[in-house]
C-alpha cells in the first residue's frame, strides 16, 4: 500500500486546492529516478526507509 499510493499522496506537493494531501503524481513509485534526491538521500532509499 505505501509504495502503491500513501508515499505519492503524503509527500507530493500540489497547490492551492490539495495543500494539506498530496497528488498520485508518484503512484506506484513511476516517476521517481534513482537520481531524484530528497535532501541528500535518494528518493528510493527514502521511499524504503
Amino acid at each position: 500500500m505505501w509504495l502503491a499510493f500513501v508515499h505519492s499522496i503524503a509527500f507530493t506537493a500540489v497547490g492551492a486546492p490539495n495543500s494539506y494531501i498530496g497528488g498520485f503524481e508518484k503512484a506506484f513509485l513511476l516517476n521517481v529516478s534513482p537520481s531524484a534526491l530528497v535532501g541528500d538521500i535518494p528518493e528510493t532509499v527514502f521511499v524504503v526507509f
